[in-house]
């Protein structure tokens, strides 16, 4: 019988997020990892699209992972008692169910868009690329240039970064051809 190795501990609140990136990294060498974690970062990793938890942190987990919470801690079964309610979650790493052709385009669109969460989509991501290149690829995709990033589901941004991509050899030829013609 194979052995199944799983990450078990309880992180501190502000090295959570690198904590889990890091288990992402690595999601290779083991298909869980049972956590006990700050109540509202269990909720934004298991939120979803319209909630105000749902975020790029959201996206890049549940990218790789299933997240579940299987229960909450009262802050007094602790000692010192402290002033938040834990979460005890379970990540089971898989592989994406939709993939991006170009994982780091996904990351960078979700984490430009989160960034101005307030903005449409075609003014949050106007500093990716182009407003004209954007409205094209969003309405192409049936995505309205109106909406907010957190209404977006991470399928929506799967398809609107291999949209990106495919999008890029284009522009890059296109300066190339300015380059070598000057």
């Amino acid at each position: 019988i194979p052995q199944i190795h799983k990450i078990i501990g309880n992180i501190p609140y502000n090295i959570s997020t690198p904590i889990i990136q890091r288990l992402i990294a690595c999601q290779k060498f083991f298909p869980y990892a049972f956590l006990t974690v700050q109540r509202e970062f269990a909720q934004r990793l298991t939120a979803r699209p319209g909630t105000k938890d749902y975020g790029s942190l959201t996206c890049l987990v549940q990218y790789y992972a299933d997240v579940q919470i299987h229960f909450h801690i009262s802050p007094q079964s602790f000692r010192p008692v402290p002033k938040i309610t834990s979460s005890f979650i379970q990540l089971s790493f898989r592989e994406p169910a939709d993939h991006a052709d170009d994982e780091t385009t996904l990351f960078q669109i979700t984490q430009s868009a989160f960034a101005q969460r307030r903005k449409t989509l075609l003014n949050a991501l106007s500093s990716y690329v182009s407003k004209n290149i954007l409205q094209t690829i969003l309405k192409d995709l049936k995505i309205d240039v109106h909406q907010r990033p957190d209404t977006l589901a991470l399928n929506d941004y799967i398809r609107l970064a291999n949209a990106l991509t495919r999008a890029k050899p284009a522009q890059t030829s296109c300066s190339t051809q300015k380059t070598n013609a000057s």
